[in-house]
């Protein structure tokens, strides 16, 4: 069933989130619904290139305040190749019917061949990925209409940077950097990075660098903020634990840290909200070998994050992103599931959108869910 067309709500400041374009077709971490996940999509068990889901999801972000999707993406010859989660962007968002109502931007990162990753890719080759995967971007991507873009600059985020110097070393990390400008160049455009640089390593002796490298200052998730510290279990696994209450409070202290510092080093800042995290169901499968969970979350409390970072979003660029939009297997999910509903999207728009004089319009899902839903005594879905 197709949804109606979305029915935009004004913003007073544009949402962002991360959007992951794998699920149902490829079996890597996540992308996997069979390996289970903390909640459940109200559409099921979806794959992202159906461009039937990507209308519903662009018709529900819209409603809800949200203007643009960041999609990571790490390899565009497996998208040349057509195959890969890569793909997936263009044969189910792109391919929707909506797609032109909501902006969207990517999230670079070379994960996949830092030295020693699980993937076996090889490390040697990033600069050849780099080379390839910006060039893609600038053929296929930064000349849509709707491709984010900054005094018509196209955005691009370098995601995991800081993570990346620790993995192939400042020198290398910069040339991430400095290759994406210059292959963005080489075709046209003068490319608008952000770096995804907000892990809670103040002291990083490397940071100041990295920051020079970009035009912006942002994250795509800050899992040790403030006082949550890593530490090791019996079997030498890092772990940090606690409740989402707590990690509200230490997160929001960490958008101030940030803010400031962007600020004194006169960049731009797009604070990054998260509605909880657990990779508990991957960390007790053995899966990831290492544990971040934060118990007790609640659109409440993510009203909370959303409120306290408001004061520091960046007038320059009025923005704030979401991880994530279905990051299901981690439980960084605002969009609509079986157990929360529309409660976390709710949170979103009555802080960051304004309300119409006739008030909010009603939440809509195909008909065949709401008499599912009915019929288990779920008819509402606040």
């Amino acid at each position: 069933m197709e949804p109606p067309r979305p029915t935009p709500v004004e913003e007073d400041v544009q949402v962002a989130a991360y959007y992951l374009t794998g699920w149902g077709t490829f079996p890597t971490r996540s992308s996997d619904w069979s390996l289970g996940a903390p909640y459940h999509a109200l559409l099921g068990n979806y794959k992202s290139n159906d461009p039937i889901i990507a209308d519903w999801h662009i018709m529900w972000a819209r409603s809800h305040g949200i203007g643009a999707f960041f999609v990571p993406y790490s390899d565009a010859r497996l998208a040349q190749r057509r195959t890969g989660w890569e793909y997936n962007l263009e044969t189910g968002l792109m391919r929707a019917g909506f797609f032109n109502q909501i902006k969207f931007a990517v999230w670079f990162s070379v994960e996949p061949y830092w030295p020693g990753n699980p993937w076996g890719n090889n490390p040697n080759e990033i600069e050849e990925l780099i080379k390839t995967t910006i060039t893609y971007f600038a053929s296929n991507f930064f000349h849509k209409q709707n491709y984010l873009k900054i005094s018509d600059r196209p955005v691009l985020i370098l995601g995991k940077y800081q993570y990346s110097a620790d993995n192939l070393g400042l020198a290398r990390t910069r040339n991430i950097a400095a290759l994406s400008r210059a292959i963005s160049e080489d075709a046209g455009f003068s490319p608008y990075l952000v770096g995804d640089l907000m892990q809670s390593w103040h002291d990083d002796p490397d940071i100041d660098q990295l920051v020079e490298d970009v035009d912006g200052v942002t994250a795509y998730n800050i899992l040790d903020p403030g006082n949550l510290r890593w530490r090791k279990d019996n079997r030498g696994r890092p772990i940090v634990t606690g409740t989402y209450e707590e990690f509200v409070r230490e997160y929001l202290s960490e958008i101030r840290f940030w803010s400031n510092y962007a600020r004194d080093r006169k960049k731009a800042f797009i604070p990054p909200v998260c509605p909880g995290f657990t990779n508990r169901i991957l960390f007790d499968k053995g899966i990831d070998n290492w544990l971040a969970e934060f118990t007790g979350s609640s659109a409440e409390l993510f009203r909370k994050v959303c409120l306290g970072c408001k004061p520091y979003v960046d007038s320059s660029l009025n923005t704030v992103v979401v991880e994530a939009w279905n990051e299901f297997q981690e439980g960084s999910v605002i969009e609509p599931t079986t157990e929360q509903g529309f409660s976390y999207l709710q949170a979103l728009r009555e802080t960051f959108a304004k309300m119409p004089k006739e008030g909010w319009s009603p939440e809509i899902v195909p008909s065949q869910i709401y008499r599912h839903l009915r019929a288990h005594g779920r008819g509402r879905l606040d």
